[in-house]
């Protein structure tokens, strides 16, 4: 989806201000997966099977970087930020929950 700055409407205490989008490179993204592993969530683990394919498809690969945290009564750093390999590790975690 290209979006410009007709696409937008920024106001000023009611006043309507002029936008300008300006192009850019595309930045690295570190991304989160904050998974509940306690309680009720285990008939959703289901839910995380298509992780890798809806980061990717979302934010691209390339200069992503992805790490994945699981909690219960406390957060476990299950891989930590990684440019090389998420994909992977995202499909195998996933497997095996």
């Amino acid at each position: 989806m290209n979006l410009d700055a007709s696409d937008f409407k920024l106001t000023d205490n009611r006043v309507e201000q002029k936008i300008t989008v300006e192009k850019g490179e595309p930045q690295p993204l570190d991304v989160v997966v904050l998974m509940q592993t306690g309680g009720a969530s285990a008939p959703h683990f289901h839910d995380y099977r298509k992780l890798a394919i809806m980061i990717e498809s979302i934010m691209g690969a390339p200069s992503l970087r992805v790490a994945l945290v699981t909690f219960d009564s406390h957060p476990e750093e299950i891989w930590n930020f990684s440019k090389s390999g998420w994909l992977d590790r995202c499909l195998y975690t996933s497997s095996e929950r």
